[in-house]
């Protein structure tokens, strides 16, 4: 159950990402291009910031009780 709302997400996800980048690459202004790339950016930022703390290993939990 879990795996198919996982693999329904992650196709979600890279449909936003694939129109994302279409906007980029065939905006009609060039604020559409900006836009594009505004999602793209905060997109790989999220997963950058979330891989980060994932092998960081820091939890609102662990951090309270620890001082």
């Amino acid at each position: 159950m879990m795996e198919t709302f996982f693999l329904g997400t992650a196709i979600v996800i890279l449909a936003s990402v694939l129109l994302a980048v279409h906007r980029v690459v065939s905006g009609p202004a060039i604020v559409d291009r900006i836009i594009g790339a505004n999602a793209l950016i905060s997109f790989i930022g999220t997963l950058a910031l979330s891989r980060y703390f994932e092998k960081k290993g820091l939890h609102p939990e662990e951090e309270e009780t620890s001082s």
